[in-house]
């Protein structure tokens, strides 16, 4: 069982690494192989709708999204980090999303390997929850569509600080992927 953490955060240290990090080390504690990878980090470019991944296998672009789809391809469970920083998934995680379309065929059905699962976890400045929880079920829906079915969204609010109780239900989401 593998399971990878996706961080959009351009905040190496920041309140997503630190969630995803633990929802990594709630998967180890099951007994899945983890790996983290911050998208932030890598040039991904965004798709051009040329269509030559519904003839290719993969993108025609040579970017660091090859490392992503790989992550993908081998992964059983995906955790997806992202922040909140204008009422939606940060534009580092929406440029990944987009360029998922490799993984549809022509007419529009999964190419992903059967069996994974995914889970969401966001972090945002508002008091709020709930702000933002329509927005966030939408993703839930693209990776339902590319047949990685969501077993769960966590949404943070305020600072992520030690012993924080997010910190705790990020690990337990971690196991729900195992």
């Amino acid at each position: 069982m593998k399971v990878i953490g996706f961080v959009s955060s351009p905040h190496e240290n920041g309140n997503t690494t630190k969630l995803v990090t633990k929802a990594l080390e709630g998967a180890a504690s099951a007994g899945a192989e983890t790996e983290l990878i911050n998208v932030a980090k890598l040039t991904i470019n965004g798709c051009k709708g040329c269509g030559f991944c519904k003839t290719h296998d993969g993108c025609a672009q040579k970017d660091d999204f090859e490392k992503v789809r790989q992550a993908i391809i081998s992964a059983d469970g995906i955790v997806f980090g992202s922040p909140i920083f204008f009422f939606d998934l940060n534009a580092q995680a929406r440029c990944v999303e987009d360029r998922l379309f490799c993984f549809l065929t022509p007419d529009m059905k999964s190419k992903v390997p059967a069996g994974k699962k995914c889970i969401f976890i966001t972090s945002q400045g508002m008091p709020d929850p709930k702000a933002f929880e329509a927005n966030i079920k939408k993703h839930e829906n693209i990776m339902g569509m590319l047949g990685i079915p969501s077993a769960g969204c966590l949404i943070t609010t305020g600072p992520i600080e030690d012993g924080s109780p997010f910190l705790a239900e990020a690990a337990e989401y971690g196991k729900k992927l195992v």
